[in-house]
């Protein structure tokens, strides 16, 4: 039980240390349809810094996304902003591009 203990203490002192910021929940107007996107930047990012656009799939979503494919971290470490649009959704619900 310790160990576990110290494995999770461990952890935590390795995520706390890391100073990710949080993206920005973000909107523009096309074509009269309001649409959303999470968008991350680094601290101090370079004027004229490269833009990923990371696209969710077929029923998932931008937050889904930015969880899983860890572009944020990599985003950090390589000075580059990450773009992580939402999709609209179809007549059943599910998004979709």
């Amino acid at each position: 039980m310790l160990r576990l203990l110290f494995f999770c203490l461990s952890i935590l002192a390795v995520l706390s240390a890391c100073s990710i910021e949080q993206p920005a929940r973000l909107t523009f107007l096309h074509d009269g349809l309001e649409r959303e996107y999470l968008y991350y930047a680094p601290k101090d990012l370079p004027d004229e810094a490269p833009l990923l656009l990371v696209f969710h799939g077929f029923t998932s979503s931008a937050e889904t996304i930015m969880e899983y494919s860890d572009f944020n971290r990599l985003a950090a470490q390589h000075n580059f902003a990450v773009a992580y649009p939402q999709g609209t959704l179809d007549k059943k619900g599910n998004t979709f591009w």
